[in-house]
C-alpha cells in the first residue's frame, strides 16, 4: 500500500525547491550581468591597448628618426673636421701667435697622412721664464664650433714637466684624440669641456678638461686671423682618477675642482700627487 506524504513535508520540500530555483536564477543573472559587463568593456580594453601600442610604436619611430638624424649630423661633422684646413695666411698667423705668447718653436710633430683631422703639434722647450715644455696644436682651429650664439675656433695646449722626453709621444696622442673627440664627436669647445679616452688612460690619467688659464699664471690670448676672426687657445689639463671622480661628483662643474687644482703643479705629470682627497669631497 502506497504511503501518503505528510502535507507539512510536502510544503517544506516545495519551499526548498522555490528557494533553490530563485537562487539558481539569481546566480544565472549574476553571470549574465558579469558576461554582459565583460563583453561591453572588451572593446574599450582592446581600443586602449591598441592606442598604447600605437603610441609606443610612434615613440619608437620618433626615437629611431632622432637617432638617425643625430648620427647623420655626427657623420657630417666628422667629414667637415677631416676636410678642415687653415688657409696659408691663417696658418701663418696662428704660428706667429704661438711664437709670441709661448716661445720659439723647437720642432714640429707633424701628421703626414691624417686619418682624422690634420693637426700638427708645435713643441716649445722650457725657458727661464717658463720652466715647462709646451705642446700646442695647429689645425684644430680650422673648424668652427657653435658655442651659444657664436662660432668658436680653438687650439689646445698642454704643459709638460721640464724633464719630459721628446720621444715620449703620449702628449701628442692625447692632444689629437681630445681635439677629435671634442670637435668631431661632441661638438663642444671651451673651459669645462671634458675628454675621456684611451690616450688619457694609457698615459696614467682618467680624463682631461679644458681650462682658459692655469692657476692665474698661464693665460692664453686669442690669435687674430687676417679676416678679423679669432682662434682661441685652451689648456688641456689631464686629471688623475680621484680628480676625475670628484669632477663627475660635482656634476662636471669645473670651479670646485679648479680651486683644488691650484695646489698642485700645473704640468701634466701622472706621477704628481692628487689634488683631491675623497674624504674631503663634501
Amino acid at each position: 500500500m502506497r504511503k501518503e506524504r505528510d502535507p507539512k513535508s510536502l510544503l517544506r520540500w516545495g519551499l526548498a525547491a522555490v528557494v533553490l530555483t530563485v537562487l539558481l536564477w539569481g546566480l544565472l543573472d549574476i553571470w549574465k550581468i558579469a558576461l554582459f559587463c565583460l563583453a561591453a568593456g572588451m572593446p574599450g580594453v582592446l581600443f586602449t591597448n591598441a592606442g598604447i601600442r600605437r603610441k609606443e610604436k610612434k615613440q619608437e619611430e620618433s626615437a629611431r628618426e632622432l637617432e638617425a638624424a643625430q648620427e647623420k649630423r655626427r657623420q657630417e661633422q666628422r667629414e667637415q673636421c677631416r676636410q678642415a684646413r687653415y688657409s696659408p695666411e691663417e696658418r701663418r698667423a696662428v704660428e706667429e701667435h704661438i711664437k709670441e705668447i709661448f716661445d720659439p718653436i723647437l720642432r714640429w710633430d707633424q701628421e703626414e697622412e691624417p686619418e682624422r683631422m690634420s693637426i700638427d703639434i708645435a713643441l716649445i722647450p722650457p725657458t727661464e721664464v717658463s720652466p715647462y715644455w709646451r705642446a700646442v696644436t695647429v689645425g684644430a682651429g680650422a673648424i668652427s664650433i657653435q658655442r651659444g650664439p657664436v662660432l668658436v675656433r680653438g687650439e689646445l695646449a698642454i704643459l709638460l714637466p721640464p724633464d719630459w722626453n721628446l720621444e715620449n709621444k703620449w702628449p701628442m696622442r692625447l692632444l689629437r684624440d681630445a681635439a677629435w673627440d671634442l670637435l668631431a664627436e661632441k661638438e663642444t669647445l671651451g673651459p669645462g669641456a671634458a675628454y675621456r679616452g684611451f690616450s688619457a688612460m694609457s698615459a696614467g690619467f682618467a680624463g682631461a678638461v679644458l681650462l682658459g688659464d692655469l692657476w692665474n699664471q698661464y693665460p692664453l690670448e686669442a690669435a687674430k686671423l687676417p679676416d678679423g676672426g679669432s682662434v682661441f687657445f685652451f689648456w688641456l689639463f689631464p686629471l688623475l682618477k680621484p680628480e676625475w671622480d670628484y669632477y663627475l661628483q660635482k656634476r662636471r662643474y669645473i670651479k670646485p675642482l679648479e680651486q683644488r687644482m691650484m695646489k698642485v703643479n700645473p704640468a701634466a705629470d701622472p706621477k704628481r700627487p692628487s689634488c683631491v682627497d675623497p674624504l674631503t669631497w663634501f
